[in-house]
C-alpha cells in the first residue's frame, strides 16, 4: 500500500490572521528616546529642544496607541491567479515584500488607496511565513512558466 506524501495541498489557500505586533510600539518608543537625545545634543536652544522632544514623545505615544488599537485582519492568498482577499473583500494587486524576518503585504483597493500590513516575527511564526512565501511566489510566476520543461540531451 502506498503512503500519501506529507506535503500540503497546493490548491488550499494561505489563510493568515494579522494582528498588531508588539515590536512596533517598542521601536517607536526607542526612536522617540533616541530622537530626544539627538535633540538635546543638537545646536538647538535648550527650550526649543525640550519642546520638540516633548512633541516627539507625544507623537510616538499616539502612533503606538493607534497601532495597538488596529483590529485583526484576515488575509487569504490563494495559489495561482485567483484574486486574494482581505477581510472577505477581493483585492487584485496583492504584493508581498520581504525585509529579513519582516513581511510587508500590500494591496490596492480602488485607483489610489494603497493599504499595507506588516508581519513581524512575533505575529507570523516560521511555518506560516513559509506558507505565505510559497503562496506569494506562486502568484508572482506566470502560469506558463511554472511547468518544468526538460530538454533532451
Amino acid at each position: 500500500m502506498r503512503r500519501r506524501p506529507l506535503s500540503s495541498n497546493a490548491s488550499s489557500p494561505c489563510r493568515l490572521e494579522w494582528r498588531p505586533s508588539r515590536w512596533v510600539p517598542g521601536a517607536l518608543g526607542t526612536a522617540a528616546v533616541l530622537g530626544n537625545f539627538s535633540l538635546q545634543w543638537s545646536a538647538l536652544p535648550q527650550g526649543l529642544a525640550a519642546v520638540a522632544g516633548a512633541l516627539l514623545g507625544l507623537i510616538a505615544l499616539l502612533q503606538a496607541w493607534a497601532w495597538m488599537r488596529q483590529p485583526p485582519r484576515h488575509l487569504i492568498v490563494p495559489w495561482g491567479q485567483v484574486p486574494a482577499s482581505v477581510d472577505g473583500l477581493p483585492v487584485a494587486t496583492l504584493q508581498v515584500q520581504w525585509r529579513g524576518p519582516l513581511a510587508w503585504v500590500s494591496w490596492r483597493r480602488g485607483p489610489r488607496r494603497r493599504t499595507c500590513l506588516l508581519f513581524c516575527p512575533d505575529t507570523l511564526p516560521p511555518a506560516r511565513r513559509r506558507e505565505l512565501r510559497l503562496a506569494a511566489d506562486s502568484r508572482a510566476v506566470p502560469p506558463s512558466r511554472r511547468q518544468w520543461h526538460h530538454s533532451a540531451p
